[in-house]
């Protein structure tokens, strides 16, 4: 298996749960349909994950850009992200960016590899609370992405 791995910090890149949360919507810039999962929130930090269903790379800064367009999300301090892409166990390309996060897209992108999940972009977005979650963080970022790729359909509850 050839696996290319991308960190779009390096390239080009555009500038408690409640499942009654859970929205789909078209988006605003392009025809990518984008599930949000539901909000979770420890101690004042807030977490939510995004999906969408991806075939290119492009596609991905597609998704990025149009999320990060959206006033409540750019005024968050991370948006993680983490994507796989291939149509066949041989080729898989892979991204993130922990967007400032230290190692934030590690449990993202851990995700996808064990739920061996292709064509798939996710994004966690943290509004930070002021008090520092120390690992705690990466289990509530675990968990809002595994809470939109349930919400998305891409895995089951």
């Amino acid at each position: 298996m050839i696996v290319e791995s991308r960190n779009l910090n390096q390239e080009n890149q555009p500038n408690g749960t409640n499942s009654t949360y859970l929205m789909m919507t078209e988006s605003k810039k392009s025809n990518l349909d984008v599930v949000h999962g539901p909000t979770i929130t420890e101690r004042k930090s807030t977490f939510q994950g995004h999906v969408c269903r991806v075939t290119e790379v492009s596609q991905v800064e597609e998704f990025l850009a149009d999320l990060t367009g959206r006033n409540k999300i750019a005024n968050a301090k991370h948006n993680i992200l983490a994507y796989r892409i291939g149509s066949d166990k041989f080729k898989i390309i892979e991204g993130f960016d922990s967007d400032g996060e230290k190692r934030g897209a590690e449990p993202v992108m851990h995700l996808l590899r064990v739920l061996d999940l292709t064509n798939v972009a996710v994004v966690v977005t943290r509004w930070y609370g002021g008090i520092f979650l120390r690992s705690d963080r990466y289990k509530c970022i675990r968990t809002a992405a595994q809470h939109a790729l349930i919400a998305g359909g891409f895995i089951k509850e």
